[in-house]
């Protein structure tokens, strides 16, 4: 099933599975839940909705596996960054003007997109490495796993000036309240998200993909010393 994201175009039932005040926003509304909420509805949704940012980790992941990290940033992260950048596009259009809308738009997609390439390329990348002890069943990483710091680079600085854009609107409305509190959320998750990532997942990487080289190193040298002497006539 596709990751929700919020549009309008979801049926209600979607928004039941993943918002626990769904059922109370629309207790008063009629709405079928295989039909997808009128704009009214939609916007009712995203001010009454909120997701609570993915908590602090208990365990300490450094000693968990590339795959159990990536497992981790999967189920949790990226549905939760899914759901509520939706949402928190929907708050915008309704309080901004077209040019922060564009702005949060342009910072969404990108950050969708950034987690779509780790989760189709960069991820499973990252389990072979750890899978497979064949020297030759993965291109070497280092390349591709650096766009995943420059997409982390990239979603902050957006997200700089999305912060003031949005500290300048005026107003104590229950949208701008909500909008405010989704954007405090979502840092918070990100500087987690992130943080699991630049700090643990990728060094366990790079680490992982050494010592892939090292033992390339090791079985050539080994191969060469096999090899018969060639001797003078």
């Amino acid at each position: 099933m596709r990751k929700f994201t919020f549009s309008p175009d979801d049926p209600l039932g979607r928004y039941l599975e993943v918002y626990p005040q769904a059922m109370a926003a629309t207790a008063s509304r009629v709405v079928e839940a295989d039909a997808p909420p009128d704009a009214a509805t939609h916007l009712h949704l995203a001010i009454a909705c909120r997701l609570d940012p993915i908590p602090g980790m208990a365990q300490d992941r450094s000693q968990f596996g590339i795959g159990e990290l990536i497992d981790h940033i999967e189920a949790t992260h990226h549905p939760f960054l899914f759901a509520e950048l939706g949402r928190f596009q929907v708050l915008i259009d309704h309080l901004a003007g077209e040019e922060l809308g564009r702005r949060v738009r342009r910072w969404a997609d990108d950050l969708r997109g950034h987690m779509d390439h780790e989760e189709e390329e960069l991820f499973p990348l990252c389990r072979e490495l750890e899978s497979s002890r064949d020297e030759q069943a993965a291109a070497d990483p280092e390349k591709q796993l650096h766009g995943m710091y420059l997409g982390h680079e990239d979603a902050e600085a957006d997200l700089v000036v999305i912060c003031e854009a949005l500290s300048g609107l005026d107003g104590e409305s229950a949208a701008l309240a909500s909008a405010r509190r989704t954007l405090a959320d979502m840092i918070t998750d990100l500087h987690q998200h992130i943080e699991l990532e630049d700090s643990i997942l990728l060094p366990a990487v790079l680490f992982q993909n050494d010592l892939r080289k090292t033992r390339t190193f090791r079985k050539s040298r080994l191969l060469r010393a096999l090899e018969p002497k060639v001797r003078g006539g």
